[in-house]
């Protein structure tokens, strides 16, 4: 959605489409914390956005 959003024309459509990026951004990272939590892991950012996972 961000190149979408970056290749409209219209300023309407880009906000809109960078408000429902963030949107699922927030709902991902809500849903991973609680995943971690249930698991009693955590996700630790790597390189080139690859995701490790630590036991806490």
């Amino acid at each position: 959605m961000p190149a979408k959003a970056e290749s409209t024309e219209f300023p309407e459509e880009a906000e809109a489409l960078t408000a429902k990026a963030q949107q699922l951004t927030t709902r991902h990272n809500i849903d991973a914390a609680l995943s971690d939590a249930e698991q009693g892991t955590r996700q630790v950012p790597g390189v080139c956005g690859s995701v490790w996972t630590r036991r806490t």
